[in-house]
């Protein structure tokens, strides 16, 4: 017994000494530190830290460790400050992490690869059938449709009228964003399943016809917009990208990384060249279309961006999250300026929307309420109550006299404007 004993002790020292492993030890703390920044999708500074090859061939600035001296590293230096921008963005990495790390480079930084690919998921089907959230809407240039994106399908309803006209079905999980382009003969519904990849289908709608399916994205899409002249579609994904799309072909123009967290919200200005970003980094990007880096980043949010939106003359630019917040910046200067901010709601803001003359914008919030707000001051107009569940998707008519609200539990009401918020029910 005493034998075994000495025997298991000498093969603890001997695994100690060999230092820590790359897959159980390192690893781990690269994943949960690094991959945010590092991942093949965002790649900042051209290095990947999702496997043992990437970390050892480095990035831009060279080689992100040297085998047998952590103090010479380029990754220890990071993390330890001694090189800036220091390492991880979201604070310093725990004394026992860094040890750990400095350990395995002095011992030489072996390793073997490992993966990072997502868990597999369930294919679980419902046994009963439930009404489908309503995750986004949108009303045609003209008025007449209301496109309303749902669980694997569009549902056009004719806005006047009542009734469905389409429905556009096949897609992959939820639609959780829908644009219709300038001219209004096309739609665009974007959504994906989590964790698999995000989706867009474009539509001619009037045929119920598809013309593109576009893939692309690493991750679920949130967040779709057409550019002003109907050529480019604009996406934001929960892979922390915003990617640029060719209408016609489908083909990817540019991808826009400066996000290091899901990106929520996307947004076209009606002056050429806006196109603003949010997402749960707690960050607004305006995005230079010239060179696709950001040309400001506005970080006033103290939670994570759900919402932003451009006024309609392009000379404000309003945006609202998890930190119950709105925020409006003035777009007119050499740089936005904060010009009001309001915490208008109990519980995070779902979705934001301008009326159409820009005097107005409304917000629907988890605290079950969507809330008027005149946009000049952000002084409370009026409160919507009675929502049965979270208002999910708001959306003006082109004339501004009515405002669609789609909730969770798949009801849709019309609030006519001009006569004072009156509820039409539609579902």
């Amino acid at each position: 017994m005493l034998r075994l004993f000495y025997c298991g002790l000498l093969a603890a020292l001997c695994l100690n000494a060999a230092g820590p492993s790359f897959r159980s030890d390192v690893f781990p703390i690269l994943r949960d530190n690094c991959l945010a920044c590092h991942s093949a999708q965002t790649k900042m500074g051209g290095l990947v830290m999702e496997d043992y090859a990437g970390l050892v061939h480095g990035g831009k600035r060279g080689p992100a460790l040297v085998k047998g001296d952590a103090a010479g590293s380029l990754l220890v230096q990071m993390l330890t400050g001694e090189v800036q921008p220091a390492m991880p963005l979201n604070g310093k990495l725990p004394p026992q992490n860094l040890a750990t790390i400095k350990a395995w480079i002095d011992a030489g930084a072996e390793g073997e690869e490992v993966s990072s690919a997502a868990p597999a998921i369930p294919n679980m089907k419902p046994k009963v059938e439930a009404e489908s959230p309503i995750a986004a809407v949108a009303f045609s240039p003209d008025g007449r449709m209301l496109a309303i994106g749902e669980l694997h399908a569009v549902t056009l309803i004719d806005a006047e009228a009542g009734v469905t006209y389409h429905v556009l079905d096949g897609h992959a999980e939820m639609v959780r964003a829908v644009a219709f382009s300038p001219d209004g003969t096309l739609l665009a519904a974007a959504g994906g399943r989590p964790l698999e990849g995000g989706e867009v289908k474009i539509w001619d709608w009037a045929e119920g016809k598809l013309l593109q399916t576009i893939d692309g994205h690493g991750d679920a899409i949130y967040g779709v917009d057409f550019s002003p002249d109907g050529k480019r579609l604009a996406t934001a994904s929960y892979d922390k990208l915003v990617k640029l799309w060719d209408v016609d072909s489908g083909a990817e123009i540019a991808t826009l990384k400066d996000h290091v967290d899901a990106v929520f919200a996307v947004d076209f200005g009606p002056k050429p060249g806006q196109l603003a970003s949010g997402g749960a980094d707690r960050s607004i990007k305006l995005w230079d279309l010239q060179t696709n880096r950001p040309s400001a980043t506005l970080s006033d949010a103290e939670a994570g961006v759900t919402a932003v939106e451009f006024s309609p003359d392009g000379k404000r630019l309003a945006a609202a999250g998890k930190d119950k917040t709105l925020r409006v910046w003035d777009l007119t200067g050499e740089t936005p300026l904060s010009i009001k901010n309001m915490t208008g709601h109990e519980a995070e803001v779902l979705r934001i929307a301008y009326s159409p003359d820009g005097r107005t914008l409304t917000s629907a919030s988890a605290d079950g309420t969507v809330k008027v707000w005149d946009a000049e001051t952000l002084t409370e107009k009026k409160v919507l109550g009675d929502q049965p569940d979270w208002a999910m998707a708001l959306a003006y008519s082109p004339r501004g006299d009515v405002l669609a609200v789609g909730r969770y539990d798949g009801s849709l009401t019309l609030y006519e404007v001009k006569r004072g918020f009156a509820v039409r029910r539609l579902r």
